[in-house]
């Protein structure tokens, strides 16, 4: 099965916007916003190559949050971020063999 980059690349576009904004006004800060962004984005297309569904919308907007949150506790409570890696919550193991082209270059 081969992988739409246009497609892809779409998706990309379209999400990558809202969630920026959606981080941004969660946490207030852009750089750390386009970073837990491009986490998500590269950990859902590790686990499905964010084939378009009714419920990725629903996904990528918990799993900001999720990050987001974890974000802020590590601020709050002056805790080590490496404690809880916020981008393998689901222990997703990277395959190089895989053949997937990598999300951004």
């Amino acid at each position: 099965m081969q992988i739409n980059q246009p497609r892809l690349a779409q998706t990309i576009a379209y999400y990558d916007g809202l969630l920026r904004r959606y981080a941004r006004r969660l946490i207030h800060n852009d750089t750390t916003a386009a970073h837990i962004v491009l986490q998500v984005l590269e950990s859902q297309y590790e686990l499905n190559s964010l084939v378009p569904s009714k419920h990725l919308r629903q996904v990528l907007k918990a799993d900001v949050l999720n990050c987001c949150f974890y974000h802020m506790q590590v601020k709050m409570f002056d805790r080590e971020p490496s404690l809880i890696d916020c981008r393998n919550h689901l222990k997703i193991v990277s395959k190089t063999d895989t053949g997937k082209p990598p999300l951004l270059n």
